[in-house]
């Protein structure tokens, strides 16, 4: 029986039979009852890892690797390189950008050739962005374009434009955003995974803009091709962000549907961002809607989850809509609680739009108070 065929037989029977709590158990009983001789056992179980990724399993593929690194501590670099990088993809396919950027930094540091190096700048550069690490993810990003400026490497030049796109959309930089994308080449062929993240790269990069109708145009396309390919992940990243589109122009009802349906895909897969993300705009837009209760509680939930991944601006943005939602119930006290908050988490990175809006909503609760000289003081800022 050939790999690939004895690693499917593996799959299938992980999938259907064996905990995933006595993994490692199972899949050693599982290599003994195939007869998988000890040279071939580092193919079939890297091969399994592999195919269970492809499969969106992401935490199972994660223990096959773990497995190899545990069996098998002191291989090669260039095998420890593969395991501590697929450990570090799937945990960012899964949206724990912290858990990846510690494994593509281990990798990194065993990386010996450019292609591997450019590949851990690469995803790093990526997770940072995520978590809202702007300096370190310009850092990778430009590291690794200039290794693939210097090896002439057209798919990875294309590759790291297309991330410095999504950086400088996530930075509000929107001149810098469009120069980069316009290096993306078209041309080049991209598995559905990179079709996913070019789609809502130029989706994210209307939604900047404030250009709603496209945005939601090109989010609707990532959804498609998410759902052709079962990702669950991308699924409820696009129903996230399809939710504040939306909002964006007042079509609340089609805003919940899609924030809901986020929201149960996000607690399936126990991605903590994308619920945090979901919360907080179900709370926006019930505080839009006057209903209070359900706001205030999708909020308080968006705050737990914003500090659970250490989310600055997650924590600027949910303490910002709890200030307006208590304000719009003229509850001055809370407002003013949740302004400071929201105001103290803006300065922290410099987030001046979050500011703005603090000084606001703080100047608001104190003019409700009567409070005309100190409002007066946020209204000028």
């Amino acid at each position: 029986m050939i790999i690939d065929d004895v690693s499917r037989k593996i799959v299938d029977e992980i999938l259907t039979k064996h905990s995933t709590d006595e993994f490692n158990t199972s899949l050693s009983q599982l290599l003994n009852k195939n007869k998988i001789i000890i040279n071939q056992r580092i193919e079939v179980i890297f091969n399994v890892g592999q195919i269970l990724s492809k499969m969106n399993h992401y935490k199972i593929s994660i223990k096959c690797f773990e497995y190899l690194l545990c069996k098998f501590p002191d291989e090669n670099g260039s095998l420890k390189f593969s395991l501590l990088f697929e450990i570090g993809y799937q945990f960012q396919a899964l949206g724990n950008f912290r858990n990846s950027v510690k494994y593509y930094e281990k990798a990194l540091k065993l990386g010996k050739t450019d292609t591997e190096r450019m590949l851990c700048y690469l995803n790093l550069g990526d997770a940072f962005t995520q978590i809202d690490f702007f300096s370190r993810s310009e850092y990778f990003l430009q590291k690794g374009l200039e290794i693939a400026n210097e090896t002439k490497n057209k798919k990875m030049i294309s590759a790291f434009n297309g991330n410095f796109g999504n950086l400088f959309t996530k930075m509000g930089k929107f001149q810098q955003a469009r120069e980069y994308y316009e290096n993306v080449d078209d041309s080049l062929d991209l598995d559905e995974k990179n079709k996913y993240r070019k789609i809502s790269a130029i989706a994210n990069f209307f939604l900047g803009l404030g250009d709603y109708q496209n945005s939601i145009k090109y989010f609707l396309k990532s959804l498609k091709i998410a759902e052709a390919t079962s990702d669950d992940l991308n699924i409820a990243i696009s129903c996230g962000n399809l939710g504040l589109c939306y909002i964006s122009i007042r079509d609340f009802s089609t805003a919940i549907d899609y924030l809901k349906r986020g929201l149960s895909i996000s607690e399936k897969i126990e991605d903590t961002k994308g619920i945090a993300h979901c919360t907080t705009y179900l709370g926006k837009v019930y505080a839009f809607t006057h209903d209070f209760s359900n706001s205030i509680e999708y909020l308080l939930r968006s705050v737990k989850e914003n500090k659970k991944n250490s989310l600055d601006s997650g924590l600027s943005n949910s303490y910002g809509l709890l200030a307006t939602s208590y304000f719009l119930q003229l509850d001055s006290e809370h407002s003013k609680k949740y302004g400071n908050l929201s105001l103290e988490f803006s300065q922290k990175i410099n987030f001046i739009e979050g500011q703005i809006s603090a000084h606001n909503i703080l100047g608001s609760s104190l003019y409700l108070e009567q409070d005309f000289k100190h409002a007066y003081e946020h209204f000028s800022k």
